[in-house]
């Protein structure tokens, strides 16, 4: 009897779009799904594995329903395995919420089927994995990851490792065969019989248990019947292995009892996230450039985030308490058009050009989906918008865990015949407080010939539209001087007065506010004072523009690259300050010039050069702790990569960036990577901040879209964040041009001082109240049940709030603590809350909580993830 049984998997890795876009591949999913089909009609012996996921099922189905029954009948069967993954999605340039709701749909989906989810975190061609994967798939209840990237393929590894998370959470991580990737067997079924001891070999360094598992497929493969052929030939060669058919369910049952048997203390163990360079073998590299490729699918992609989890689903909950109704229907198809742009090939920007034009639809519908559901909550909630005497008011909402302010930007409306009727009297618009009190405000913007949206919706008239939408208007934009309550609102009534608005004043080369002062110095380029630490950060925003060859996966330099670097010292840029009560506001133009691209041979930059234009607009606002930033660039140029420097003057040997659920400390100085297959690079994958601090000194950078950074050794703790990336590809023979990133192109980011003390949960708090966008309805007062201001819950303690949506017949919360120690933290709901408990993340009941009226107490361990459920009295 041989020692070693291998259980070969038949299974295809399926990009659903990469170098063909969804369509094309979509007719090749039909035509192999048929095959496949056929082939578990003729072999009742025969199961297939279907790479992880469960979005192709509706993508088959939608062409071919007739073959519904006959699908299904294979999945409840467990002949064809899917799950647990909707789509499998790249893990870094996602949020932690995203991952619940994609691995959520892809349990819908299986159990719509009839079947359970496969038992494993399938994520076999992602590009590195987030620190706390383990705890998320725990929250599902899946104990085993099977993963491929990440671990950097250094000699010793195995199949059978442990993977704990940032918070301890284990998993069982099975490793694909490191020497070829996920398609192993396929690739030896025509080997040689030498060629096949030395697979078997290696199989068996590879194995602690006994138990191998070989693949047989790859990318886009179709089933193949004649796998207990190409097994019993294996057979006759291999000495110490029988090899026969198997799906993973036989394969895991027999692992998992052999290392019950054995015990897994001597398992090699890796922690946190996974982002180990590839030392050797195929397909375990990294790439170190996926984050930021195309950039302007990760700016669609954080607002679609942001405005699903944090505007939308939250109003709908509240709204639905008072008898608006739950719209999930509209949210899970605004989701399931966000999820759909989140499988790895397309959301990293390495597919051909029409593959993430069809990404660009898709976040279309997504977030016009998700505003106008948030505005048809905001325009159900019975608030009371009444004032003596006024006509007109304005109701802002804050969906931020922290309250807005003290400046705050939002619109409102009034119409035009009457604003230039009281011009005429020498009265200007004004806002009131709920007191009467008279409040401060700039006007950013005044756009004239504004018109209602003709939305139909429950608040409609007769005529199934809004009453005001055929009125013409004036719609400001304004910063005021008010602080709205968090995950709540601020009525204010709109009067007139004498007062013209706040006239601004062009001055000096400097601004600042009560805790910095930010501006240009001869000599010294861009400066920032932290006015509290008393500390400057001198030659900031710096901009570095270097080649590249590379690809949507990868910046490679040029062989004799030409460096860039603007710091602002001595070539001073055009400066322009504009300053009012409440806001001050630096502009800088660049008379930037950069080579056109790359010369013949891509070895150099080229020698001809192209005006690429930038203007930085410095913002700060009374109060404000962050410098805030939009940077315009008009990029003429070709195959280069820009960043921003920001020199901190920190001598720490870590930098932070957050990733899913957490915030990760990693390495300033990079391994010594001599004969290694990929070169670990000092940057990296972020999703809302990344800084660096040491003693009282640090900078935090906060960003809208913008996912890469990180900080290099010896060069004075420099901070370094991308903007983006402009290169060419050839995928198949198609050439990207869109990936070139050419035009008029807009960046958002924040900066605010630190130091060794801060707090990430505070810092993610901070950006999410920053990149919030603030809601404002214009209307005639109406009596309500509601007050004017309102908080419809709060959240407290030192967490950070992930999601709040209703779910079933109560509504969730979900919060993390990004932070090394325990928090506790205190959530208050919209009402009495008649019973609570704690969820998993699949929203299975963990253990009841016990609430005090409308309030309740939870605890979160460091790197927690913390799920709550509520079913609230009428409020």
């Amino acid at each position: 009897m041989k020692k070693y049984r291998m259980h070969v998997l038949c299974h295809t890795h399926w990009d659903r779009e990469w170098y063909q876009p969804f369509q094309e591949f979509r007719m090749r999913l039909v035509w192999q799904t048929h095959r496949l089909l056929d082939l578990l009609d003729r072999d009742p012996d025969y199961t297939f594995h279907f790479d992880g996921s469960t979005v192709w099922i509706g993508d088959f189905l939608d062409v071919m329903p007739g073959e519904s029954e006959r699908l299904c009948k294979y999945i409840r069967q467990k002949r064809i395995v899917i799950g647990p993954w909707y789509v499998m999605p790249d893990e870094f340039l996602l949020s932690g919420e995203s991952l619940v709701r994609n691995l959520e749909r892809g349990a819908e989906i299986c159990r719509s089927c009839g079947t359970e989810p496969m038992p494993a975190g399938w994520v076999t061609d992602v590009f590195g994995h987030v620190s706390l994967l383990p705890q998320i798939l725990a929250g599902f209840g899946i104990d085993t990851a099977v993963l491929h990237r990440g671990t950097g393929a250094a000699d010793g590894e195995k199949q059978e490792m442990l993977w704990e998370g940032a918070d301890g959470t284990r998993v069982l991580l099975i490793k694909v065969f490191p020497d070829t990737g996920y398609q192993d067997f396929l690739v030896k079924r025509y080997a040689s019989d030498e060629e096949l001891l030395k697979y078997e070999e290696r199989k068996m360094e590879t194995c602690l248990t006994g138990v191998l598992f070989a693949l047989d497929g790859n990318d886009h493969t179709p089933a193949r019947d004649d796998v207990k052929q190409a097994a019993e030939r294996m057979n006759g060669v291999f000495r110490h292995t029988e090899c026969f058919p198997s799906d993973f369910f036989a394969f895991l049952t027999e692992e998992k009892q052999a290392l019950s048997q054995m015990g897994t203390g001597s398992l090699p163990l890796f922690r946190g996230e996974l982002r180990n360079a590839s030392r050797q073998g195929m397909w375990n590299e990294l790439f170190n450039g996926t984050a930021s490729a195309r950039v302007n699918l990760k700016q669609r992609n954080d607002r679609c985030e942001y405005l699903l989890t944090r505007v939308a689903e939250p109003l709908n909950a509240f709204a639905s308490l008072w008898g608006n109704g739950d719209q999930k229907d509209f949210l899970d198809k605004a989701w399931k058009y966000l999820l759909r742009n989140h499988p790895h090939d397309s959301i990293v920007g390495c597919s051909q050009d029409q593959v993430h034009r069809d990404m660009l639809y898709r976040f279309d519908q997504s977030e016009i989906i998700a505003d106008a559901l948030a505005m048809e909550s905001i325009c159900s909630l019975p608030i009371n918008t009444q004032a003596p005497g006024r006509e007109r008011a304005v109701t802002v909402f804050n969906l931020s865990a922290s309250p807005s302010g003290p400046v705050t930007r939002f619109e409102f409306d009034v119409p035009m015949k009457e604003v230039r009727d009281k011009q005429k009297q020498g009265l200007f618009p004004a806002l009131f407080d709920e007191n009467g009190s008279g409040i401060e405000y700039d006007t950013e913007k005044e756009e004239a010939g504004v018109w209602g949206k003709p939305f139909v919706s429950k608040t409609a008239d007769a005529y199934g539209v809004r009453p005001d939408v055929w009125v013409e208007r004036i719609r400001y934009t304004v910063a005021a001087r008010v602080s709205v309550p968090p995950l709540g609102y601020k009525t204010l009534s709109v009067g007139w007065s004498k007062n013209a608005p706040i006239p601004t004043s062009p001055v000096g080369s400097s601004i600042e506010n009560e805790y910095l002062r930010f501006g240009y110095e001869d000599k010294k380029g861009f400066v920032l004072y932290d006015k509290q630490r008393n500390q400057a950060y001198q030659g900031i925003f710096a901009i570095e523009d270097c080649g590249d060859r590379g690809t949507g996966w990868d910046h490679v330099y040029p062989e004799n690259d030409t460096r860039i670097v603007r710091d602002h010292r001595e070539e001073p840029p055009e400066i322009r300050c504009r300053v009012t009560g409440l806001s001050r506001t630096l502009t800088a133009r660049l008379a930037l010039r950069l080579p056109k691209g790359l010369a013949a041979g891509e070895t150099r930059r080229s020698r001809q050069t192209v005006a690429c234009p930038v203007t930085f607009e410095f913002t700060l606002d009374s109060g404000s702790h962050c410098l805030q930033t939009v940077i315009r660039v008009e990029n003429r140029a070709e195959n280069h990569r820009m960043r921003l420097l920001f020199p901190t003057g920190c001598a720490a040997d870590k930098y932070y960036a957050d990733t899913a659920f957490d915030v990760t400390e990693r390495e300033v100085r990079l391994p010594d990577s001599r004969g290694w297959k990929e070169q670990p690079m000092p940057w990296g994958p972020f999703k809302n901040v990344c800084g660096i601090a040491d003693g009282d000194r640090g900078l935090a950078v906060m960003t809208k879209g913008l996912c890469e950074g990180g900080a290099e050794e010896g060069v004075g703790g420099t901070l370094a964040v991308t903007l983006f990336r402009s290169f060419s590809e050839s995928l198949y023979g198609m050439h990207t041009r869109d990936s070139q990133m050419p035009g008029s192109l807009t960046f958002e980011l924040a900066v605010t001082p630190t130091d060794a003390s801060v707090s990430y949960a505070d810092l993610l708090n901070a950006a999410e109240a920053w990149k919030l966008p603030v809601y404002a309805l214009t209307s005639a007062p109406k009596a309500g049940s509601l007050p004017p201001s309102h908080s419809f819950a709060r959240i407290e303690g030192g967490v950070v709030l992930s999601s709040l949506r209703r779910r079933e017949d109560g509504i969730e919360i979900r919060i993390y603590n990004p932070d090394k120690t325990e928090k506790e933290a205190r959530i208050e709901m919209p009402a009495a809350i008649a019973e609570d408990c704690l969820t998993d993340l699949a929203g299975n009941v963990k253990r009841p909580l016990s609430a005090e009226g409308a309030s309740l107490k939870v605890r979160a361990g460091a790197k927690e993830i913390v799920t709550v459920f509520c079913r609230l009295a009428a409020p």
